[in-house]
This record gives C-alpha cells, sequence and structure tokens, in this order.
C-alpha cells in the first residue's frame, strides 16, 4: 500500500479526488478537533474502526502537506480478501 499524500491548499488535493471536510469538537474540554476520513482513503488504505494511522506534517512550497499513512502492522490485511 502506499501513502496518501494530500495537499492542504485552497480545496486542492493530490489525491485521487478533491475532498472537503469539516472540522468538529472533539471534546468541550479540550480544544482538539476531528474530522471525516474521506471514503476514498478508507477504500484505497482498506481501513475501519480502530486502525491506527500515522499523520505527518510538513511546508512544501509554502503550504502545509499531510501525510497519512496505516501503522504498519496494526492494519488488518485479512480484510481485502486477498
Amino acid at each position: 500500500m502506499g501513502k496518501a499524500f494530500i495537499r492542504i491548499a485552497l480545496g486542492r488535493c493530490m489525491g485521487r479526488n478533491v475532498t472537503t471536510t469539516t472540522l468538529h469538537a472533539a471534546s468541550s474540554r479540550t480544544g482538539s478537533l476531528r474530522t471525516t476520513v474521506p471514503m476514498w482513503i478508507i477504500n484505497h488504505f482498506n481501513l475501519s474502526a480502530g486502525d491506527d494511522v500515522d499523520w505527518r506534517f510538513h511546508v512544501q512550497d509554502g503550504k502545509m502537506v499531510v501525510v497519512m499513512e496505516p501503522v504498519e502492522g496494526l492494519v488488518d490485511d485479512s480484510k481485502s480478501g486477498e
């Protein structure tokens, strides 16, 4: 499986689809926010609730780039039917 590379900049995306999601408060006690992982990313990595993913961020050409990748050994490969 490859990494999902998503460029967050004016709604443009380097993935297969352009996807906009909405941020919501994760808890009333913290400033954390949560969002929905787009279905095309879930399908690409065969993810399901409870799977762990790594998020890495870096600046490229003045824009924030987000790299999301399932944590090796924690995603259930048996779900793919391969």
